[in-house]
């Protein structure tokens, strides 16, 4: 388990001056305005004469900024006062046009020798103002601060001193180490959608919040001409497609609920299962479809300083259908997948840990779901108790492999045994990726060797990108034809329809086809695994002869049926890195003697 998490005192610390920030304009300017504009609402009306106006114009290196001043007489009750207050709120600005209205109102009363309205103050008639109502538009600005900053601050403040501490040392957790952990304390876990429901808001309304101020400037600078300010238009215009995003990612989190998981058996079990049942909102339908994934993962750390970042390795996944069922609220979704010995168990967050993550995910027209969870698996070898239907047995989950299997290779029988063929442009799309990447890295490093950096910048960037493209061009160029049957193996490579390779094998010095574990692919929490198909002859050589096989279940149905057309025996066991099998040579070769 990890080490209990302290509080952060160096967020902390660095939270404060943006918390104080926020706190000051709040407290000193914005309350303070809101209370004397409550306060003025009883002043009486006057009327005064002009003395002085001037708009005092104040020029900045990016900026330009006015204050209009001035000052008026007026009477009460027999009595003169002077009044030097224009507005609520002091200094010079450059938000909307007040300051340039006020002063020129000021300098047609004292031109034209004419009255101005007034208010003061009847307990205290020596206090008086032109403008008693709030600057909005001021107020609003000013507000920008006070949420951006004092909510930054105080979000920051509130994650630094908030107990992060997961872990719960009882004498039952040293025994039950699931038990130690808060999230995992009971059978009912809880995924990650609202936790993505507030980073939603608050990408929304900070970006708002950074771009509203371009509201007011819009305005007073296409009454200067300036009409490239139009350019600048296009943040307010993302900030409202982020507020529809925001309120369409609520109503979906609604519709669907908060999907409560409750694990059968709890914890999962390494050995034995991982199941259980997620109640839902969505309306029953015997057409909706619920895709669910098991990933074991190594999750790390890598880089250093600014380039580190997290990432995750796939150690184990699977695929398969929840079967759904109808309840008094909507759908209840159940799942279960068989899981053998030996993988890792679960742990605390850390630097680097293992574990296992969950995901339900549907993206069709009438159900659209994409919830994770990240699941107690722990080696306990126990079974379901109400669960038995396993999820990658599941209809749908046959056929998605089909369809799989379908879409990279091309089998047909023959006379003793089957030809394959796998076409070139097979799982093009993350090819292409792959491409587009290794391209992208390739320029940076020519960009970079163009702007005078060390020539070994240009070299590294440029061999790994290069690598990387011209990787991705000969596996979507390159296609592949096996013959395997009675008679032994044959396959040819192409690249581009020329011939690059070709290999062959008796029957007799075939010892089993067994399953490869190749690359992998990530996008956010989710991940492709690609295996190949090899068989392995007794000198110690392999022959692919199946490959962009996608999923474990995918290749293991895949070598199934070629083993079966074939007559060669198939051992489903994942071979990874290149595990080299003496031991089975061994046995084979025993045989052979006796």
């Amino acid at each position: 388990m990890a080490k209990p998490a302290g509080k952060n005192w160096a967020i902390l610390l660095f939270s404060l001056p943006f918390a104080g920030i926020g706190i000051g304009f709040l407290v000193l300017s914005i309350i303070p305005t809101i209370y004397e504009w409550h306060q003025m609402s009883s002043w009486q009306e006057a009327q005064a004469t002009v003395v002085s106006a001037e708009l005092q114009i104040f020029q900045g290196d990016d900026s330009t900024t006015f204050e209009a001043t001035g000052h008026y007489q007026y009477q009460v009750g027999g009595n003169s006062y002077t009044g030097f207050r224009l507005g609520i709120g002091g200094g010079a600005d450059n938000i909307g046009e007040w300051h340039q209205e006020m002063g020129g109102k000021l300098r047609y009363a004292l031109d034209h020798k004419s009255p101005i309205g007034i208010y003061y103050n009847p307990d205290n008639p020596a206090e008086a103002i032109v403008d008693r109502k709030p600057r909005w538009g001021l107020l609003g600005f000013k507000m920008i601060f006070v949420l951006v900053f004092g909510g930054s601050g105080a979000g920051l403040l509130w994650w630094s001193i908030k107990d992060h501490n997961k872990v719960i040392d009882t004498p039952e957790a040293r025994d039950k180490p699931w038990l130690g952990h808060k999230d995992w304390a009971s059978a009912t876990i809880l995924s990650d959608a609202k936790a993505k429901h507030y980073v939603v808001w608050g990408v929304t309304l900070l970006w708002n919040l950074i771009s509203s101020p371009l509201l007011f400037a819009i305005p007073a600078e296409l009454d200067k001409g300036n009409n490239a300010i139009y350019i600048a238009a296009v943040f307010p215009l993302i900030g409202a497609g982020l507020f529809m995003w925001a309120i369409k990612n609520t109503r979906r989190w609604l519709s669907i609920g908060s999907t409560p998981l409750t694990l059968d058996p709890y914890p999962g079990s390494i050995g034995g299962q991982v199941g259980g049942s997620i109640e839902t909102n969505i309306h029953y339908s015997a057409v909706h479809e619920f895709p669910i994934a098991l990933s074991c993962l190594y999750s790390y750390v890598s880089g250093s300083g600014k380039n580190r970042s997290r990432k995750e390795s796939v150690k184990w996944h699977t695929e398969g259908f929840a079967q759904a069922a109808p309840t008094g609220r909507g759908s209840r979704l159940k799942f279960c997948f068989d899981l053998p010995a030996g993988l890792p168990e679960s742990e605390s967050k850390d630097q680097r840990y293992h574990l296992w993550r969950l995901n339900l995910k549907s993206d069709g027209v009438a159900v659209n779901i994409n919830r994770n969870f990240e699941l107690p698996v722990f080696s306990t070898t126990t079974s379901s108790r109400d669960i038995h239907v396993n999820s990658i047995s599941h209809p749908l989950a046959q056929e998605r492999r089909d369809e799989q299997i379908t879409s990279v290779m091309d089998m047909q029988q023959i006379p003793g045994g089957l030809e394959l063929y796998f076409p070139a442009g097979r799982n093009a799309g993350s090819k292409l990726g792959f491409i587009v990447f290794g391209l992208v890295f390739f320029g940076a490093g020519m960009g970079a060797g163009a702007f005078g950096a060390p020539i070994i910048f240009p070299m590294i960037f440029g061999l790994v990108g290069g690598g990387m493209a011209l990787g991705g061009l000969y596996s979507l160029f390159n296609s592949l034809s096996v013959r395997i049957g009675r008679d032994g193996i044959y396959s040819q490579r192409k690249l581009i329809g020329l011939t690059i390779g070709r290999q062959a094998a008796r029957a007799a010095d075939v010892l089993e086809l067994r399953i490869h574990k190749g690359g992998s692919m990530s996008s956010g929490t989710e991940h492709k695994t690609f295996y190949s198909i090899r068989a392995h002859l007794i000198n110690g050589r392999k022959i692919t002869v199946a490959e962009s096989l996608i999923g474990r279940q995918a290749a293991q149905q895949a070598a199934e049926a070629i083993a079966a057309f074939s007559g060669f025996d198939c051992n489903t066991d994942i071979v990874i890195r290149g595990q080299v099998f003496a031991d089975r040579k061994k046995a084979y070769r025993a045989r052979n003697k006796q």
